[in-house]
């Protein structure tokens, strides 16, 4: 039904002050809340954009940010947080710009070139920029925050003798918890190594921020460098088994179900044996000699005592024996030789045994067991242990033998226990632990809209609608005077008075019970009843 200007002011007319100022307050305080809410759920939620910055990187970031209009936060110093929607944009359009280039400056520096450029100040120029790059180039390792690369190279000259060598300084900051393995030193320092020229591996010193030098000394013993590389091939051979066998057993027995420790002992000693074996059996002609010599047939030669007189015409020989026939005699001679050289077959075996291998192994297993739900002594559910049997235990072990390369000759030792890995819970507990498994942060950007609903809602039901019901509502008094009702004489309803209005509703069904009972209601409330009949003068 609809209401008169006259009446709705009539009606206001009658509410009280104090129930008038708690009504504009609270309209006032539903606006407000009202407004709080809807900016607080319009607010934009930020995401990371960069991490890690250095301060070179950071006060450009925000400069471009700036430049572009866009809302920024800076959280611990090093970090910038952007609005969700525009992170990956963003990131595209501050790379384009080569932003963030890693701390310090790079070989972009001779982007912008200026015109009466001393060859000293293009020489720093050159230095500076191969430092960045070097630093950003170390930084790239995961278990590195920030580098820093110091380069001292001398400047050459050509009319001197004297040689200097280049030399370098890297420094390292560390992420928490991270250390760097020897060779992943030796490559940062060959990295700096080959990138500049004339700089040895030896000129070159890493160290970190706590002042620990990283880099081997260049005069280092082999007995160190030996003992450093002991241990980290040592520690990486067990930790590849333990990870081999652990992740073995958690497929049969579940995750976290199984603990695998492996020692080894290793025979770092290098050998190098050197052998020759001969084989009498097989002996071979390496080389021949044949020497033949035959002679025969007779040839004149002089004969008797030699001297002139013998040699006369006419001269006879006196000694027959002494001095040979003129006539001649015949002669043979035969000669043979033969020489032959042998080789036994050699065979010769270099030999350099292998360094690390392995002299012993010992494994530790620990397996967890079956839990099933029990009744303590205090009724309250719990759950049992029941420990694995011993042929599932037995079947471990084999299996861990395998995974291992077991070798009783070695004198190898594996164990497998079966242990309890948690102490009796209530099952409420474990269902508790279960529930609270759930991510509360997957319906966290939902939270804040349903958050404004739900104000809003209870602003309408306890402030808007109980205000608009006293302002709809019908007079209050009487109802109808007798007869008002299509000359029925009765009064249809009476309304509670409280704060200028009736405190009851009655229903009457004739005009005495409705005088008896207007007359009731005026005698317990009479001011109320005075400001309802000033109300009816008014209108009339």
């Amino acid at each position: 039904m609809a209401i008169s200007p006259a009446e709705l002011q009539n009606k206001l007319a009658a509410i009280p002050i104090a129930q008038k100022i708690l009504a504009v307050a609270g309209i006032a305080a539903t606006i407000a809340v009202v407004i709080a809410v809807m900016l607080w759920a319009n607010q934009p939620v930020y995401h990371l954009l960069y991490s890690n910055l250095s301060a070179e990187d950071a006060g450009a970031i925000t400069e471009k940010l700036r430049e572009m209009k866009v809302p920024y936060e800076i959280k611990d110093g090093n970090a910038i947080l952007v609005p969700g929607e525009k992170v990956y944009e963003l990131r595209l359009l501050l790379a384009g710009q080569g932003i963030p280039s890693g701390g310090g400056v790079g070989f972009e520096l001779f982007d912008r070139t200026t015109i009466g450029m001393t060859d000293f100040v293009q020489k720093l120029n050159y230095k500076r920029a191969l430092q960045g790059e070097l630093a950003r180039t170390i930084g790239q390792l995961a278990e590195v925050e920030h580098a820093r690369v110091h380069l001292a190279v001398p400047e050459k000259t050509l009319f001197s003798d004297k040689k200097d060598t280049a030399r370098a300084s890297v420094v390292l900051k560390l992420r928490g918890g991270r250390t760097l393995s020897q060779n992943q030193v030796q490559g940062v320092v060959h990295l700096v190594a080959s990138s500049v020229e004339g700089l040895g591996a030896e000129n070159i010193t890493v160290v970190d921020t706590l002042g620990n030098v990283l880099s081997r000394p260049s005069d280092d013993s082999y007995g160190t460098q030996l003992t450093n590389y002991q241990t980290e091939h040592q520690r990486g051979l067990e930790k590849s088994m333990e990870e081999r066998v652990q992740s073995m057993l958690e497929r049969a027995v579940g995750t976290g179900k199984a603990v695998v420790r492996v020692s080894s002992t290793l025979d770092f000693k290098q050998i190098e044996t050197t052998e020759e074996k001969y084989d009498p059996d097989s002996a071979a002609v390496r080389s021949e000699q044949r020497v033949q010599e035959n002679s025969s047939g007779s040839s004149a030669s002089a004969s008797g005592v030699p001297g002139v007189v013998s040699n006369l015409p006419g001269a006879k020989n006196e000694n027959p024996q002494a001095v040979g026939d003129k006539g001649g005699a015949s002669s043979q001679s035969k000669r043979a030789q033969e020489t032959i050289n042998y080789e036994i077959n050699k065979t010769v075996n270099h030999i350099v045994g292998p360094v690390g291998t392995i002299k012993r192994l010992s494994a530790a297993v620990l397996i967890d067991g079956n839990y099933e739900p029990a009744k303590g002594a205090d009724g309250k559910e719990t759950r049992k242990y029941i420990p694995r049997t011993e042929e599932e235990i037995t079947k471990y072990t084999e299996i861990v033998k395998k995974a291992i390369g077991y070798s009783e000759e070695r004198g190898d030792q594996v164990e497998v226990l079966s242990i309890p890995f948690e102490s009796n819970i209530s099952v409420s507990e474990g269902e508790v632990e279960k529930k609270s498994s759930f991510q509360i942060t997957a319906i966290l950007p939902f939270i804040k809209y349903v958050a404004a609903l739900l104000v809003a809602a209870l602003v309408f039901l306890f402030i808007v609608k109980p205000l608009m019901k006293t302002i709809l509502a019908p007079n209050p008094g009487m109802g109808m005077l007798p007869g008002g009702m299509g000359g029925s004489g009765v009064f249809p309803r009476v309304s509670e008075m409280e704060g200028g209005t009736l405190p009851m509703q009655l229903q009457v069904d004739s005009d005495v019970k409705a005088r008896d009972e207007i007359v009731k209601i005026a005698r317990e409330n009479p001011q109320q009843t005075a400001k309802l009949i000033k109300s009816w003068m008014s209108e009339k």
